[in-house]
């Protein structure tokens, strides 16, 4: 399909609102910047999809989140802290009062051989 002489495509609004606004403007920004400039309306999925694309297009590159921290793999330790090793002291303390300490080496060997 030919393009008029005199019109600006809906790409070239955006492009222009992204030079004159950053790339860091909300898609809020650019609807009212491309509203007031051309005084034509574009959708908000519209205005996002085509700056991703203009994005890809300059080859604009965007680091990525990281997952929150959730479950440490099996095997992985962080360090311990004092804090953590005087609070396991007074747990098996708390233990060995409760089933001696006959009962708690038992325990250990067993968790110790899975």
């Amino acid at each position: 399909m030919a393009k008029k002489d005199e019109t600006t495509s809906k790409v070239d609004m955006v492009r222009d609102a992204i030079a004159k606004l950053g790339w860091d403007a909300g898609i809020d920004e650019y609807q009212k910047f491309i509203k007031d400039t051309f005084g034509v309306e574009m959708s908000k999925p519209h205005i996002s999809q085509t700056k991703s694309n203009e994005k890809k297009r300059q080859g604009i590159r965007r680091r990525r989140r990281r997952r929150g921290a959730g479950a440490a793999p099996a095997g992985a330790a962080e360090k311990a802290r004092l804090t953590d090793i005087l609070a396991f002291v007074s747990t098996v303390q708390q233990w060995e009062q409760k089933i001696g300490a006959a009962s708690v080496r038992e325990v250990v060997r067993t968790v110790l051989k899975k």
